[in-house]
């Protein structure tokens, strides 16, 4: 659902719109990144203030809330301690860590700090679940898959909730669900854009041949 907040206007006329609220296909929009488009540009625009999201699932039939927060790296100080201060709120269930040394090799800063943090709250510390994320970049770089393996035994081996994962590729995965033979599974359809090079010859996208190796290892 969006919420839309401020002033639609079309040609001569002005409307006010307060707090309205419409969804995604009143205005025929199939993501996030169009809405905004919409209520930047045109000449029948809106002034886009706020956007809820809600998410249907099973899982949250019981009351269960998911808060996607700014993160301890945020450029904005106050958001990196609202952060911090969900994480340490005491009516947090469990909180999911998205971590970087997959990709980058080491913890940032931020990490670390978070990390020494818990370390001496027991309370956060059983309520933590750590994500690897994009670790597809380590299967073929030797050093990077040590780095990570090393830091996982010497800084977290005080517990099991220890999870590596590759959004992208998971996220591949799942649109491919939705295609067949007949677009050569996805290339006529997700890659589209993506499959002809500079000189008009078809390609495989790095993506694809990466999504490969990733069934074949």
């Amino acid at each position: 659902m969006l919420l839309l907040e401020g002033y639609v206007t079309n040609r001569q006329h002005i409307h006010t719109v307060n707090h309205a609220t419409y969804s995604m296909e009143q205005f025929n929009f199939t993501n996030l990144k169009e809405a905004a488009s919409y209520a930047r540009r045109g000449s029948n625009s809106a002034v886009l203030k706020r956007i809820e999201y809600y998410c249907h699932h099973p899982l949250l039939e019981d009351g269960n809330v998911i808060i996607d927060t700014p993160g301890i790296d945020a450029p904005v100080e106050k958001d990196a301690q609202l952060t911090y201060s969900k994480i340490q709120h005491p009516d947090t269930s469990a909180v999911v860590c998205v971590l970087k040394p997959a990709s980058a090799g080491d913890m940032t800063k931020e990490e670390t700090e978070l990390l020494e943090m818990m370390r001496k709250n027991a309370g956060i510390r059983d309520r933590v679940f750590y994500v690897f994320n994009r670790i597809d970049e380590t299967w073929y770089n030797t050093q990077l898959r040590q780095r990570l393996d090393d830091l996982i035994n010497q800084q977290f081996r005080d517990t099991t909730r220890i999870y590596k994962t590759s959004g992208l590729l998971g996220f591949y995965g799942s649109q491919i669900k939705n295609t067949n033979g007949a677009d050569r599974f996805g290339l006529d359809s997700v890659f589209a854009e993506s499959v002809k090079s500079g000189d008009g010859q078809e390609e495989t996208p790095q993506f694809v041949n990466e999504f490969l190796r990733y069934c074949l290892r």
